[in-house]
């Protein structure tokens, strides 16, 4: 062999060394970065799990308060239509066809009437006309 092949023989050595080389290197960091997205990718699953959960609490607690403020609503409207029915009643009872018409305040103008001036009894009637 001569110099000159014995150097290019010598430089093709050296260079399929420093390949192989870059080759394991670059495949280790191919695994490496691989490792590294699965660890994220777990990640990204395990919070998209929590804010899932937090979503449905969310939900729950939104659902029990809208719950609660139709029962409150309903309560409420009960207590109204009550309200209304006793007051139609009270004012069924205590007006006729005028307003201030009732019927206390017509007794209570007889009665004072009636106390003012009073009927004669029937045994003063009597002996008085003899």
């Amino acid at each position: 062999m001569t110099p000159l092949s014995l150097h290019r023989s010598a430089f093709l050595a050296l260079l399929c060394g420093v390949l192989t080389a870059c080759g394991a290197e670059v495949a280790t960091t191919a695994v490496t970065a691989t490792k590294l997205q699965a660890e994220q990718a777990k990640q990204a699953t395990a919070q998209a799990e929590k804010i899932k959960a937090g979503l449905a609490e969310a939900t729950q607690r939104t659902e029990a308060a809208a719950s609660a403020a139709d029962s409150q609503q309903e309560r409420l409207t009960k207590l109204s239509e009550a309200v209304l029915a006793r007051r139609r009643v009270a004012g069924s009872t205590r007006s006729t066809t005028r307003r201030g018409n009732d019927a206390r305040r017509v007794l209570l103008a007889a009665l004072r009437t009636a106390l003012h001036h009073p009927a004669p009894r029937m045994g003063q009637a009597g002996s008085q006309q003899r």
